[in-house]
């Protein structure tokens, strides 16, 4: 038994009210509560969270859809006073990107009950892959009686890589064969491609599918990218080989796109026409990028070579410059427009050349000025028998390589192609140019000697046009109804040369003013070389021979009736939107004169086939 003094018992009493006291607070007993503010991430009535992430600026609601990594996004987020003390000392809100203070908000005093928000913050662009955005409230205690528990809110939010489109191969003709070892590759541009990536191997199997893929297997010979929708390799290729090659385009950085389909051609026997050699200036040699710079002008020479094939040889020497953009100083002979004509008639082997023969009197004196004579540079009058082959360089070729992008890969944006200038001199120095060349505007037109492509001037109504006139439109025809290009009136460059002041011109190599970052190649142009003189070599392109519907299906085989085409040598394409059409992967003809194929072709189905003839 424990007996307590007074004095004892009055302390133990005092210790347990004290201790009850304590207790009656935490259990809500009777006792005073402690107001306070509770500053805490708030979700309002409509809207889809706390923090809304959006690419609309004026999104402060609700948004589900899917972030690209292209777009702008905005951030809208809500603060709610759920306490029951006003938060009277004014505070921030902190907001943060993938850990990173992006902006902080100033927020003033808020009341019981009510909530402040902003709305239209622009975080900008964010990469490929997940990101987290989180909202701090009063991160430096401004509120001092605020509950700290709850003052903070991480949004996650996946950002997807932008894709684009597959482009739509244009040249080379999908089948097309006797190609040039050094073909022009086109396509279309997809929306949001502001680069692309062209794969070509010699085996369609290594030409990957998947839109992420970056390069493909052991065969691929070109994996190049190019600024624009247009592609001309700066190597040659195998003569007589079969080629295969697909494109995507590249978005914002992300070489990821939607590859156009698997194309096929094939190249035509080695070259055995034009033949230009080569000498290069110290002042190339020396250059430090002189390998690629030779490499690329080599390549420029090979299309003449596989597109022509006049039986000459032309000597053309190279040297950098250090102003301008190119040049060429040429030799040639002057003969009468009589004997010119007439070799044009012997030589004549094309299309083109038969209208433009039809369109040139048969006279003395030439259409355009009434001169009797004609001025033709060496290489012309070689592929048209005048004269021999001589010694020494019949041109030299001028070039500001510090301005260029020596290759076909060369993506500096201020930079020219220098594979579209060393084209635009060589076809001067081979048999371009006009007698207008080097005069004013408003200067009297000559009355001399001309050149082969002034007979092919006309304006807008069929007329021959042989003017200095600014104002002049005059245009590049064989026959004056159907324009090849538009001539320069500009005395700032050559009258021979294209027009090329519009936006809205597609770049072409004989442009008076080639743009930066544009790499055409020899399109028109090879059309005024065959009419002017050279015998043009045509590609052959595949002819459709028939549109095919299965007979029977058998899991992945369809049959089709060729009976009439056994023994053609006749390729089989499937689609799947009757635009890119890709050979089979089986061709086996049976004894009743069908075909079976395997209807999958690079792992897509294929509903649409067609017989081709090479």
């Amino acid at each position: 038994m424990c007996v307590l003094t007074w004095e004892e018992f009055k302390l133990s009493m005092k210790k347990l009210r004290a201790i009850l006291f304590v207790f009656g607070a935490i259990l809500c007993l009777p006792g005073r509560a402690v107001a306070q503010a509770n500053l805490t991430p708030y979700q309002p009535p409509g809207w889809s969270d706390k923090i809304v992430v959006s690419p609309n600026a004026n999104n402060s609601t609700n948004y589900t859809g899917t972030f690209v990594a292209t777009e702008t996004l905005y951030v809208a987020w809500c603060v709610i006073n759920s306490g029951s003390q006003t938060a009277s000392a004014g505070f921030d809100v902190d907001l943060y990107v993938d850990g990173a203070l992006s902006q902080s908000f100033p927020v003033s005093a808020l009341q019981p009950g009510f909530y402040s928000y902003y709305y239209g913050i622009q975080i900008g662009t964010l990469s490929a892959g997940t990101h987290a955005v989180e909202m701090v409230v009063d991160p430096s205690d401004a509120v001092t009686n605020d509950n700290h528990a709850d003052n903070s809110y991480t949004k996650m939010i996946t950002v997807q890589a932008v894709t684009a489109g597959a482009p739509t191969p244009l040249s080379p003709v999908n089948g097309s064969t006797g190609l040039p070892e050094v073909p022009f590759f086109s396509w279309t541009a997809p929306t949001n491609a502001n680069k692309y990536r062209i794969l070509l191997a010699t085996n369609g199997a290594d030409l990957p599918s998947s839109t992420t893929a970056s390069n493909g297997g052991p065969s691929v010979v070109i994996n190049a990218v190019t600024l624009t929708n247009s592609f001309s390799p700066s190597i040659t290729l195998t003569p007589n080989q079969n080629y295969f090659w697909e494109v995507h385009g590249i978005v914002a950085g992300s070489d990821s796109g939607t590859w156009s389909g698997i194309q096929r051609f094939a190249t035509g026997p080695s070259g055995n026409g034009v033949t230009i050699i080569p000498t290069f200036d110290s002042s190339i040699t020396s250059d430090p990028n002189a390998a690629t710079i030779e490499a690329t002008i080599n390549a420029a020479i090979s299309v003449y070579r596989q597109n022509f094939s006049d039986q000459i040889t032309v000597n053309f020497e190279f040297a950098e410059m250090s102003s301008g953009l190119g040049d060429n100083s040429s030799s040639g002979i002057v003969t009468s427009y009589l004997s010119y004509r007439a070799a044009l008639a012997s030589h004549a082997t094309t299309a083109d050349d038969a209208t433009a023969l039809a369109h040139l009197p048969s006279q003395t004196n030439n259409p355009v000025n009434g001169n009797a004579d004609i001025f033709l540079h060496d290489g012309l009058a070689r592929a048209l028998g005048f004269g021999a082959n001589i010694s020494g360089s019949d041109a030299t070729v001028y070039l500001n390589t510090s301005i260029m992008n020596l290759s076909s890969l060369g993506t500096n944006t201020d930079s020219y192609s220098l594979f579209s200038t060393v084209s635009h001199e060589m076809d001067e120095a081979l048999g371009f140019g006009s007698a207008l060349n080097g005069l004013t505007n408003g200067q009297a037109a000559p009355t001399g000697v001309v050149l082969p492509e002034d007979l092919f001037r006309y304006d807008g109504f069929g007329n021959r046009s042989f003017t200095t006139a600014l104002n002049a439109t005059s245009y590049c025809s064989l026959d004056g109804t159907t324009d090849l290009a538009q001539f320069s009136q500009y005395d700032g460059g050559d009258f021979g040369d294209w027009y090329s002041y519009n936006v809205n011109v597609v770049p072409q190599v004989q442009d008076a003013f080639l743009a930066p970052a544009v790499f055409p190649v020899l399109g028109v142009e090879l059309r005024v070389l065959d009419a002017i003189g050279f015998t043009r070599i045509i590609p052959t392109y595949p002819v459709v021979v028939a549109q095919l519907t299965p007979l029977a299906v058998s899991g992945t085989n369809f049959e089709f009736n060729l009976s009439g085409l056994v023994g053609s040598n006749y390729v089989i394409q499937a689609s799947s939107n009757l635009t890119s059409w890709l050979p089979v992967s089986t061709n086996t003809v049976l004894s009743t004169g069908s075909v079976v194929v395997t209807n999958t072709v690079s792992g897509q189905n294929r509903k649409f086939y067609r017989a081709m003839l090479p």
